[in-house]
């Protein structure tokens, strides 16, 4: 939402807007009804109301027809995310009050009394103390304190959730002689949530949980005045704790100010965290080293160090929770490197105490007997430390307009990477440490920076797609950062926008338009464009300097693959770009070739400047404002990027929030309600929103996906018939495959192990994959078992044949019969299954078994959702029938070894499924909802199930296996090529593409199937595109193929010969699939709503 500054933008009115659009959303109220409740809101306040906020969103809301498309669910999830967002803003962040309308002759009125000031922070605690706002009063200390008792008592008692949250809203609700604090949920909600969840307390978890508590409070403690009880009076004795609050505060104003006495102070606490010296040791040795020093022992400054060690053994202080006491310790360190880097007179005097410190960390020897010659208050001490500070801030820096395009930029004058702000010391600021920082709740994420002073809100589920300007909004690498791989590293230094009209990269980000194109007179056709002259000439110079630079670097950095394949594309557009053509066309190829650029340039810089950094491990470098940095999850990467000087954005869970440290808490910068996305360091808006025509979801799912790199380069490749993103080495699944191969994969992986060589596999080494025909298999003179299966066991080259189950296609029905002479001896199968056998939900009577079905339903989603990320586990039928056990409350005797051993997995995969919202009771399966869609599904009367339901369930089973099975063939088949050769790398590019191949047999994702490709009885011309996308991956198969495949496509409008080619095809691959895996392969069926 847009907003020129606080005299036109009341978050609290804009919360109660989007609340009556998300009711509009939900309900049947009439467009005239919604605009009226909007307008109401406004009346009565200085606000007014701007209709061009609001008229889009109510546009789409108008538009939408059908509650249940995914159009609705994601419009309802952006509404809420704006609620979420603005929610938080009101409770949390500082917020101008409303005024009221000013009467026709208002009397004068008193002034408002004005907030009195806390009392300062001692420096020794702010290392436990969570930082989460510019405005340190706004947590009041004293409450704060006693929310967190308060939370304590819940987690150790048998208190309830209701009368936790009575109890948390009771401390704020007394009056505190004008000083007004609120009570903000999301500020204690995760901490409940996470107390709630917890049923073991007696586990290592919530061990940990009861730590960070007491941590809390011990934090707390140290400088707050406590609570009288909630029942008391709010009147006398508030009166009191307000004058206690006001004297502390004057202490610590006043209160003279030694930094070499506190240092060896210092020194003794850590003495005392490192040995087994006790609490009155270590307080009777504090209080001897202020001792007629003139200065006095001020207790609160080492109180909060003191309690947080003592609540530790000694054998865990530094083991295993040590992370919390290594934080203390290295805040004490900083706290005396700052004296020794401020005030070197008094530092470094000689001293007599402290030997057994480490010597690092003593700031200097001094004597307890001598009196320091100096005295300084601690506001005297901290306002001296400010002015002596370098104020380095970040800043863009300008480029010389001179500088060649493919140069590296020599050192910069900025200072180390840490060395970024005035009031932060350089050692006092870390990878993990927050110079500025965002809350998520809607997410339940926060975001941290260390090293810039803006946040990007990171990305959550993504939905890629084109948009508008040819960009693909926040998904896009070239304006927005993206969660860091090094093997993609390149995309963390790509240049930002810069607005400056000398910057020799700025036609890279012109943005192009109809004026930079010329109309072109042909006859017969109209509305075709060329780029003009001038547009054309200066992105072929850029181009052109880029391109010599690369001829001067070193031949080991010439010869990546990347760069070898970017400069060709760059050289093919260029040649491309001034054909004539259609003008959205010729704007995206402009936008392509603008896209290519970039990248190559940034693969050059990371290659050349960024990669030899990474490995100079022993230094730290300047910090580059100019590239767009990257997200990180973990804190070994966020101190690689902090170390080299890229920009970074560290992501976590915001249950480790009160851990982290935060020193400002900023707005980030987000996509708004206009689908404007605002560009760092930019007055550019990246458009977001939609084309008049909207461009196709490329990718759905998390960020941290390396195929959706790959996607989106998918759908520039049919754009211009070139790759883009994803180009680049990223990280895939073994596929060590072939046979011979002395590394075969993890057996979690969907991927099979290499086969072996028993007597049945020479039976299947002599198959035929090249005929039609039915298969005679010769049986040795005594049947050999070659698997535990009982005789009776269902043959899998049959189709499944039941009322409720979708037919298959006749022709691909028939190849897999013909080898039906193979069951018994197809050996242990080699490939596992990513969703359950529809076999599974048949008895072997072949009666339908409902409570298996609802039992999928019920975990579908969260089962779904794991193998559309990396490296999902797929199950072999045993365990996927103890899973659909376990989902239906049964308890089958025999099995429980099996049942334990997948509770296991799927606790584990509810978990991984929790970071993007998706949660499970596994404690209660069986009550969990069965959802098909919005609908939950529920047996009848007679026990039976929808056979509409029925269908399209199992219809949606037999088409993700098939996808997934085409996969992994065609991964054993062609295997991914090592090594570093110019051959090697030509064809791991080749294997890259090999998925836009896959993905052209079939529409939508292979996860997730919403629409039939040929598995359907829609019109011939519908299904022959996908009948064409399976021959041209089948050509590139190696080893004898049948003759039609070696044969050109035959006519579109022959159907018959497209029909005999497909025929060919299922033969083909069936049996392929069989050599290969040692099992019956999957067929497409006919979808349900498209049978006849």
């Amino acid at each position: 939402m847009a907003s020129d500054g606080p005299s036109d933008y009341s978050p609290a009115l804009e919360l109660r807007c989007w609340k009556i659009l998300l009711n509009a959303l939900q309900s049947d109220i009439t467009l005239p009804r919604v605009e009226e409740e909007l307008q109401s809101v406004f009346e009565g306040s200085a606000f007014p109301y701007v209709d061009k906020k609001y008229r889009k969103i109510l546009a789409e809301i108008t538009s939408i027809e059908d509650s249940d498309t995914d159009d609705n669910l994601f419009l309802r999830d952006r509404i809420h995310d704006q609620i979420d967002n603005l929610s938080y803003e009101v409770e949390l962040a500082p917020r101008p009050t409303i005024p009221a309308p000013s009467p026709p002759s208002p009397p004068p009125s008193p002034p408002s009394p004005s907030p009195k000031i806390p009392p300062q922070v001692p420096p020794s605690t702010k290392g436990l103390i969570p930082s989460v706002h510019d405005d340190p009063f706004a947590f009041a200390p004293q409450m704060e304190l006693r929310c967190w008792e308060i939370m304590l008592e819940f987690a150790t008692t048998n208190m309830t959730l209701p009368a936790a949250e009575g109890s948390l809203k009771a401390v704020f609700d007394r009056d505190m002689e004008g000083l007004v604090f609120t009570y903000v949920d999301a500020r204690y909600r995760p901490m409940l949530e996470v107390i709630t969840a917890s049923e073991d307390r007696e586990s290592e978890d919530f061990d940990n949980i009861l730590s960070l508590i007491r941590g809390q409070i011990s934090g707390w403690e140290a400088f707050s005045v406590r609570l009288p009880p909630e029942k008391s009076s709010t009147h006398s004795p508030v009166v009191t704790q307000q004058k206690r609050y006001d004297s502390i505060r004057a202490v610590w104003s006043s209160a003279p100010y030694s930094p070499e006495l506190d240092g060896r102070a210092c020194q003794t606490i850590l003495k005392f965290a490192a040995t087994e010296t006790t609490l009155p040791q270590a307080e009777a040795e504090l209080i001897s080293i202020y001792r007629d020093t003139g200065f006095p022992y001020v207790d609160a400054k080492f109180r909060p160090y003191l309690a947080a060690i003592t609540g530790m053994e000694p054998e865990d202080r530094f083991g295993q929770k040590g992370e919390r006491m290594s934080a203390v310790v290295n805040e004490l360190a900083l706290d005396i490197k700052e004296d020794r880097a401020f005030f070197p007179s008094i530092t470094n005097r000689q001293s007599s105490g402290c030997s057994s410190a480490p010597s690092s960390l003593i700031p200097g020897p001094s004597s307890a007997s001598q009196k320091p010659t100096v005295k300084l208050t601690f506001e005297e001490y901290k306002s001296r430390k400010k002015q002596q500070s370098n104020v380095i801030p970040i800043a863009r820096k300008e480029v010389p307009p001179t500088q060649p395009i493919g140069q590296t930029p020599g050192p910069s004058t900025a200072g180390d990477a840490m060395d970024v702000d005035s009031d932060i010391p350089p050692s006092n600021i870390r990878a993990f440490d927050g110079r500025v920082g965002s809350f998520f709740p809607q997410h339940s994420l926060f975001v941290t920076s260390p090293n810039m002073d803006v946040v990007h809100a990171p990305l959550a589920m993504c939905k890629t797609r084109m948009r508008a300007d040819h960009s693909f909004g926040k998904d896009d690498p070239l304006f927005w950062p993206q969660p860091f791989h090094r093997s993609i590293g390149h995309l963390a230094v790509i240049p930002c926008v810069d607005d400056s009209p000398d910057h020799p990269l700025r036609w890279a980000w012109h943005v192009p338009k109809s004026e930079d194109f010329e109309a072109v007179n042909i006859a017969g056709l109209s509305g075709i464009v060329q780029i003009t002259k001038s547009l054309h000439q200066n992105i072929r110079r850029i181009c052109n300097e880029l391109l010599s630079s690369l001829v001067i670097l070193p031949i080991e950095i010439r010869q990546d693959g990347s760069l070898v394949q970017g400069r060709d594309r760059v050289r093919k557009l260029l040649d491309r770009l001034t054909v004539p053509d259609a003008l959205n066309t010729s704007m995206m190829l402009v936008a392509y070739l603008q896209r290519v650029f970039l990248e190559l340039y940034a693969r050059v810089q990371w290659l050349q400047k960024w990669v030899p950094r990474l490995k100079d491990v022993d230094r730290s470098f300047p910090l580059d404002t100019d590239v767009i940095g990257a997200f990180v999850g973990d804190a070994d990467a966020a101190a690689d990027l902090f170390r080299v000087g890229i920009p970074l954005w560290y992501v976590r869970d915001i249950k480790f929030a009160p851990l982290a440290r935060i020193d400002k808490v900023v707005r980030a910068l987000d996509e708004d309600c206009d689908n404007q996305v605002p560009l760092r360091g930019s007055f550019r808006r990246l458009d977001a929103s939609d084309s008049v025509s909207a461009h196709p979801v490329v990718y759905t799912g998390l960020p941290g996906h390396f195929s959706r790199y790959l996607r989106m380069g998918t759908f520039i490749a049919q754009q211009f018939s070139y790759s883009l993103v994803g180009s680049f080495e990223g990280p895939s699944q073994s596929t060590a495959l072939a046979t011979g191969s002395s590394n075969p994969p993890s057996v979690s992986s969907p991927h099979p192990n290499p086969p072996a060589v028993p007597a049945h596999r020479i039976i299947l080494d002599a198959l035929d994959v090249t005929k039609t025909a039915l298969v005679s298999v010769p049986r040795p003179a005594k049947r050999q078992r070659t698997s535990k299966k009982p005789p009776s066991d269902r043959n899998g080259f049959f189709p499944l044949k039941h009322n409720d189950y979708p037919a298959g296609l006749a022709w691909w029905e028939s190849a897999n019969s013909a080898l039906q002479e193979f069951h018994g001896l197809t050996g242990p199968a080699l490939l596992k299954h990513p969703v359950p056998d529809p076999s599974l939900l048949l008895t072997p009577q072949n009666v339908l078994k409902p409570s298996f079905l609802l039992a999928w339903l019920r975990i579908r989603r969260i089962c779904i959702l794991r193998i559309s990320q990396p490296n999902p586990k797929w199950f072999n039928n045993r365990r996927w029938r103890a899973l659909l056990e376990i989902a239906d409350g049964m308890n089958m005797a025999g099995s429980q070894g099996r049942r334990e051993e997948m509770m296991k997995e799927l606790d584990s995969l509810v978990k991984e499924c929790r970071e993007f919202g998706v949660t499970l009771d596994t404690k209660n399966l069986a009550r969990v909802p069965a959802m098909w869609g919005e609908r939950v599904i529920t047996l009848d009367a007679a026990g039976n199930i929808d056979q509409e339901v029925c269908q399209q369930v199992v219809w949606e089973l037999f088409e993700i296996k098939f996808r997934h099975e085409l996969f992994a063939l065609d991964k054993w088949l062609v295997p991914k090529q090592e090594g570093d050769s110019d051959d090697a790398v030509i064809q791991r590019e080749a294997w890259y593409q090999r998925e836009l191949l896959v993905y052209r047999c079939f529409p939508g994702l292979a996860y997730k199937p919403m629409e039939p490709g040929f598995s359907s009885h829609r019109d011939h011309s519908y299904r022959v595109e996908y009948v064409r996308g399976l021959y041209n991956l089948m050509r590139g198969w190696p080893g004898p193929k049948p003759a039609e495949l070696n044969a050109p496509f035959p006519d579109e409008d022959d159907q018959f010969s497209v029909l005999e080619l497909e025929e060919a095809m299922a033969h083909y691959y069936v049996r392929k699939f069989l050599v290969a895996f040692q099992r019956p392969a999957t067929i497409p069926h006919i979808c349900p709503q498209y049978q006849l």
